[in-house]
């Protein structure tokens, strides 16, 4: 967002005219509206899913409905073909680390990167995350990787993202709002007969659930009750239904 328009235009041309397939991302901390339009970038980095992540599930100042009010906005600010091309990220060269902003609770930030695998758009892990790297000062962010520290965080990356890359309903389908009341947030990725349900609880109190469909992935759960800093992700097949 400080290239000149003409510039960008120019440099997609010049871009695709190599290689067609590639995707030219922008980095813009605010609304990007005024770069997707077909002529300048494909997708860009989204500062405000972050932004609301951080609000919801670390600094939980921000109730479900709340939360999911923000998410409308993005849902709605782009062009329905562009939301793909979103780059969803929960930290960036530029930012505190999420986990520093999770105060260390590797559980809410588990809560967050199952939302960042199961929402409309691109998925971006920022080095060092799965390693449990920190840091609020930009010499704390921005630290060499650490390759031989060992975190939790390593596996709960590797399985949620297999959870994203089993279903197509979680890279291509639909996204809808099923409930949003207090903490409690639960939404839903369709494509043709499968639908993915999510419920997630950053919350401090337990609140009442009942899953519907095959459980795929569970945390803090029983079969009526979503604990704090809890999720449930269930599957579904409705044989009847066919999205065009």
């Amino acid at each position: 967002n400080e290239v000149d328009d003409g510039f960008l235009r120019a440099f997609r041309q010049a871009v695709k005219s190599e290689k067609p397939e590639a995707v030219i991302i922008g980095e813009i901390w605010e609304n990007s509206e005024h770069y997707m339009t077909g002529d300048m970038v494909d997708g860009a980095m989204n500062y405000d899913f972050r932004r609301f992540c951080t609000q919801y599930f670390a600094e939980n100042i921000l109730t479900a409905p709340e939360f999911d009010l923000r998410l409308s906005s993005l849902l709605m600010r782009y062009k329905k073909q562009m939301l793909p091309a979103q780059l969803n990220l929960l930290d960036g060269h530029d930012t505190c680390r999420f986990l520093s902003l999770c105060q260390g609770d590797i559980d809410k930030m588990e809560l967050a990167i199952l939302f960042q695998m199961t929402f409309i758009g691109m998925p971006c892990i920022f080095y060092g995350d799965e390693k449990g790297m920190t840091g609020m000062a930009e010499k704390e962010y921005r630290m060499p990787m650490r390759w031989n520290d060992h975190s939790q965080l390593s596996e709960i990356y590797q399985e949620l993202i297999a959870l994203r890359k089993d279903y197509k309903a979680l890279t291509r389908g639909v996204f809808k709002t099923v409930e949003a009341t207090g903490m409690l947030f639960r939404y839903a990725r369709e494509l043709n007969d499968e639908r993915i349900e999510i419920a997630v609880n950053p919350g401090d109190c337990s609140v009442a659930y009942s899953a519907l469909g095959d459980v795929l992935l569970k945390k803090n759960c029983t079969c009526d009750l979503l604990m704090p800093k809890g999720y449930v992700v269930t599957r579904s097949v409705n044989h009847g239904k066919h999205d065009l």
